[in-house]
């Protein structure tokens, strides 16, 4: 069982291996669109399933959030996010301050920030603006829940 704080209690099987014998290695073409979509209560995003990495070391992916709808989240881990395209505004709660303070910054292409565990974050792209696209990194890594990556997942195909 993964006792980092805040990651992963659940079975050891469905743990992903560790990095021991071959580093992975996975490609972002900025000229590509999204291949997947996923929805969830707070909205729709789009993703790159070829460039993500899933590891006990780490986990990382391309991830687009789509201009005129507000998408948000609340985070069960730390992480890093660099800007690849767009901008948005970004809204936030911290649970070191009981999420009473709600502070607003600009997120732009080249910018990287890191989101800590357990921060609320909302995320509004102007519908005039192109969508917002970031590679996403979590380290150490930890395996999506199992109703996730099954067959039934609402993750889908763009046609």
């Amino acid at each position: 069982m993964w006792l980092y704080p805040g990651y992963y209690l659940g079975k050891w099987e469905d743990m992903p291996p560790p990095i021991l014998t071959e580093i992975p290695k996975a490609h972002y073409d900025p000229r590509s669109k999204p291949s997947a979509t996923a929805t969830t209560l707070t909205g729709s995003f789009g993703t790159f399933p070829e460039t993500r990495i899933l590891s006990l070391n780490g986990e990382c992916g391309v991830t687009e959030f789509f201009p005129g709808q507000p998408w948000s989240w609340t985070f069960q881990c730390d992480e890093l996010h660099y800007i690849l395209q767009g901008r948005a505004e970004m809204t936030y709660s911290l649970g070191g301050t009981f999420h009473t303070e709600r502070k607003t910054m600009h997120i732009e292409e080249g910018d990287i920030y890191i989101i800590p565990l357990g921060a609320r974050v909302e995320w509004k792209i102007d519908a005039n603006d192109p969508p917002l696209r970031a590679l996403n990194v979590i380290m150490p890594g930890h395996p999506a829940p199992a109703h996730l990556t099954s067959s039934k997942t609402s993750i889908k195909k763009v046609q």
